[in-house]
């Protein structure tokens, strides 16, 4: 019998299994919360009307407040944008992530709090949910 061949139902039930297992795992990793939590840095925003002054983590390129750490329009430096297939990530373009942070699309997130991508590139947690891996 170690030869033995499985027959399709049993092959389904099997595949089945490790389906919902991974399903578990990624509704798992997503949790009640006071806060959504997302470890994708925000690029951009608005820069204030009295001066230019932007929030932590960010400068003001023209009337935004960007992160140049992170943004792949203004990676490094303002105006610095980065090739299509390219990620910015730590200020500079590239085609991998650094920092402990994954590639999902053209962002550098980080999958064990961004509730975006949670566990996984496009594993999104449900509004009422965080992150926490």
């Amino acid at each position: 019998m170690a030869n033995s061949v499985l027959s399709p139902s049993i092959r389904a039930v099997r595949w089945f299994g490790v389906l919902l297992v991974g399903v578990s795992f990624a509704i798992a990793a997503c949790s009640s919360g006071d806060e959504p939590s997302s470890g994708k840095v925000s690029t951009t925003s608005q820069a204030s009307s009295g001066g230019g002054e932007c929030g932590p983590g960010t400068e003001p390129c023209g009337a935004q407040c960007v992160d140049l750490k992170h943004d792949p329009a203004n990676c490094g430096a303002c105006g610095n944008v980065c090739p299509m297939d390219q990620v910015c990530s730590v200020g500079q373009c590239g085609l991998t992530c650094v920092g402990g942070t994954t590639k999902c699309g053209d962002a550098c997130v980080n999958t064990a709090n961004d509730a975006s991508n949670c566990g996984a590139c496009g594993n999104v947690c449900p509004m009422d949910q965080v992150c926490s891996v």
